[in-house]
């Protein structure tokens, strides 16, 4: 097969690569397969899917946070939550727990949130 244009793939060189994590220029000249994996936001071997709901990074290899509209709204490309996180979260990523007294609501069997902290009923 003669070589490809970076960027091309397949028969006649037609087909276009996908969102290789490379930027898109070096997939593999015969199947589009990226060798390097996938560019955020998109996952599969041809890199040619967005990431499910729930999904963000390259290979949409990590889980959004808990985010203030449910953890399946994060940013697809770099994880963060576009409305800000739900109550009990913060960080970057929605991930960090800022509830003051965890480890005592994990062990109260009905709890709810009441001033930023677990209490019972």
């Amino acid at each position: 097969m003669t070589a490809c244009d970076p960027g091309e793939h397949g028969p006649g060189c037609t087909s276009h690569c996908g969102h290789c994590r490379d930027d898109k220029t070096t997939c593999n000249i015969n199947n589009g397969s990226c060798p390097y994996g996938c560019s955020s936001g998109y996952k599969e071997d041809l890199c040619s899917i967005r990431c499910a709901p729930g999904e963000f990074g390259p290979n949409c290899a990590s889980n959004c946070g808990y985010c203030h509209d449910g953890n399946t709204t994060c940013d697809t490309n770099k994880g963060h939550c576009p409305t800000g996180c739900a109550a009990g979260y913060k960080g970057d990523f929605c991930k960090t727990n800022s509830f003051k007294n965890m480890n005592a609501c994990n062990r109260i069997w009905a709890c709810r949130i009441k001033k930023n902290m677990c209490s019972s009923r």
